[in-house]
């Protein structure tokens, strides 16, 4: 891929400099006094430059662009950002940077062909097998679960789960335990008057949370679900009872996290971004959350995760 680098003094028209016959679509790298760089894509860069123009704090000094066919927007952009990491530029955009772009450990069980549709926001579809890493529960975990399965909410809770594992998890029967981990009543951000009752984490980040809060100590208990996906994320008009947030891990860079009921997965574009974020996460390989994965909660999930592909 060739970039074209131009020099700018802030105030030329871009299209005395680029002259186009049409709208510019490709990938581009803006370099700003400072020395931090942003990269992007577009199918019309002048317009998405102007507004980056009146956004973005400092002042644009240069910019390379490479012209790039629409359907491999996606790719080239993210191709582009971990290349510039690698050398080490400062980047201001930090989609997925931290994330590698391949993983010895999980090519071992996940073909690379299936982790490259599933980063590209296709779903190749549910594929299960023999589980690998099951594991034995620990009298704790006994516990946890059946507190779990004693709630009478128990079928929703785990149906939520079970559309995460479908929609973002490639063979989940093979990386189970070592690269994702699903968890009761994990201890993570527990305080008064607020825990988590279920969580799906990859790597060291959790990547689906089911919490419930109260007031005061006479109040109802009110649940909710928060899910990190990629940052790039553009949600439908149709989702808007949802909310969108950004949040920030040292494992993962910068994340988009949906909070809501736990039906923002039976959206398409939620699930892409949700897939694009679990492969990275998976490449990153085994982390601490392994140690507390629930085999028992793990056995109901499967069992409904076999039930979707039976005819």
């Amino acid at each position: 891929m060739h970039f074209k680098r131009y020099e700018w003094d802030g105030i030329t028209s871009l299209s005395a400099i680029l002259k186009p016959n049409g709208p510019l679509c490709g990938v581009y790298v803006l370099e700003f006094d400072n020395g931090e760089e942003y990269v992007g894509k577009s199918v019309s860069f002048l317009n998405r430059f102007s507004t980056h123009h009146r956004h973005q704090e400092g002042r644009i000094v240069a910019f390379r662009f490479a012209k790039v066919p629409k359907k491999n927007l996606d790719q080239v952009e993210r191709a582009t950002i971990q290349a510039l990491a690698d050398t080490g530029v400062k980047l201001r955009n930090l989609d997925l940077v931290h994330l590698p772009r391949s993983s010895a450990a999980l090519d071992l069980v996940v073909d690379r062909a299936v982790q490259d549709a599933w980063l590209s926001g296709t779903n190749p579809g549910l594929v299960l097998g023999e589980r690998v890493n099951r594991g034995s529960p620990t009298t704790s975990q006994r516990l946890r679960y059946q507190q779990l399965r004693e709630r009478p909410d128990y079928a929703h809770i785990r149906s939520v789960l079970v559309d995460y594992l479908a929609a973002a998890v490639p063979w989940p029967h093979q990386t189970e335990g070592r690269f994702w981990s699903v968890t009761a009543f994990p201890s993570t951000n527990q305080r008064k008057g607020h825990h988590r009752v279920v969580a799906i984490s990859i790597n060291n980040v959790e990547v689906l949370v089911c919490h419930e809060s109260q007031e005061d100590p006479e109040s109802y208990w009110v649940m909710e679900w928060f899910l990190n996906v990629a940052p790039d994320i553009k949600l439908p008009r149709d989702i808007a009872p949802f909310t969108k947030a950004t949040d920030h891990y040292a494992k993962a860079g910068i994340v988009a996290q949906i909070c809501g009921d736990g039906s923002f997965l039976r959206f398409p574009e939620v699930t892409a971004a949700a897939g694009r974020l679990a492969i990275g996460l998976l490449r990153k390989g085994q982390g601490m959350m392994a140690r507390y994965h629930n085999p028992l909660l793990a056995d109901d999930i499967f069992a409904e995760l076999h039930k979707t592909l039976e005819p």
